[in-house]
């Protein structure tokens, strides 16, 4: 498979806001959820370290999902199996243009 990235400080902003989103996410589901609180933090920090990847310990990011999928998946490997094993097939949405219903 192919993959099309954007311009280096494209993909930061959008690192950079897809980590706000992850924060802000994560707070609010401290009151309500907090099963999905701890998944939120287990992720909170990969578009940050996605950005300077030398940093990165991949075993930490890993485990913080283990631990995650041990507690409330009954260990199965819902997310870090994704890092292991790659994407499922279809995994990216692809967007097409809207089609009016005479189909043009």
């Amino acid at each position: 498979m192919s993959y099309q990235f954007p311009d280096e400080e494209t993909l930061v902003r959008y690192l950079a806001m897809l980590r706000e989103v992850l924060v802000d996410a994560r707070f609010r589901a401290y009151e309500r959820d907090p099963q999905m609180a701890a998944l939120l933090d287990a992720v909170e920090n990969v578009p940050d370290l996605l950005a300077r990847f030398s940093d990165m310990d991949t075993a930490m990011v890993e485990g913080q999902l283990e631990t995650y999928e041990r507690r409330y998946l009954n260990g199965n490997p819902n997310y870090s199996g994704i890092l292991r094993n790659g994407p499922r097939a279809g995994w990216q949405l692809k967007w097409r243009p809207a089609t009016l219903p005479d189909g043009t």
